[in-house]
């Protein structure tokens, strides 16, 4: 699952023109991008019906396209998987700004799965893997007196989040784990009112919810998955360059 801003159209294009063309080569992965939708914009629902028709491969979500309706955009993704990808063995959630090896998944990550150690036993079942590094014992982002926070969109209140620390939890823009795991993180976004934090998805899935299950958080930072930041200038450029650079040099795997 790619969660997307609706207007990233370049952003959409750059990963259809780099890492998302060596998912073609098997049957193992696939892919879709969610948005919300932005009715008072014409021309960029126009776009976005466009886009739609030409590849097929986004699900729009009946929510306005926000920062802060990320979490209903990704719940109505995680829908989707539950109860139409049957098949599937292993989820990525990853933003519309990082970088995917599928070669780098597929050696490292996907082999692994369903590994059993010599007395037969399974080494892990339920867990995540965070793709960019795991943010570890973290304060809560609150705003000073004067409303000011280094990160105010991350900010939380007392009445949001009482407690002074979040859990160990993976950044949003990249982190996976088996299905049996994702089954069960879907279950709780079911039952549980995450109003409060909803513009938190990362916290809410890979924070909130795996320490209540008391899963395990690998760090597979670098592995197979890189965050390019689209607050930063160039993502669609570095996209297409990783990718070609991969192509001219086979055994970097990009």
């Amino acid at each position: 699952m790619i969660k997307s801003a609706l207007h990233h159209f370049e952003f959409r294009q750059a990963a259809r023109d780099s890492w998302i063309r060596d998912l073609d080569r098997t049957s193992n992965f696939a892919y879709f991008f969610t948005v919300g939708k932005h009715p008072s914009n014409e021309t960029r629902m126009e776009m976005l019906h466009n886009e739609i028709n030409e590849y097929n491969d986004i699900l729009v979500g009946d929510v306005i396209d926000s920062y802060y309706n990320v979490t209903k955009k990704v719940v109505m993704g995680m829908r989707f998987v539950v109860e139409k990808c049957q098949s599937a063995k292993y989820v990525i959630h990853i933003d519309d700004d990082a970088y995917v090896s599928p070669y780098r998944f597929e050696r490292f990550i996907y082999k692994n799965l369903g590994k059993k150690t010599k007395d037969n036993t399974f080494i892990d079942k339920n867990y995540i893997d965070c793709g960019v590094p795991t943010i570890r014992a973290s304060p809560v982002i609150r705003l000073n007196e004067n409303g000011f926070a280094k990160h105010p969109e991350w900010a939380l209140t007392k009445s949001e989040y009482s407690t002074d620390e979040v859990p160990n939890y993976c950044n949003g823009p990249c982190y996976g784990m088996p299905i049996s795991t994702y089954r069960t993180m879907f279950d709780y976004t079911t039952k549980i009112n995450f109003t409060d934090i909803e513009k938190l998805d990362d916290l809410i899935l890979s924070g909130l919810i795996r320490a209540q299950e008391k899963w395990k958080l690998y760090e597979a930072s670098g592995i197979f998955c890189w965050h390019l930041d689209n607050k930063r200038d160039g993502v669609k450029d570095k996209m297409i360059g990783w990718y070609n650079l991969g192509k001219q040099h086979k055994g970097l795997n990009m």
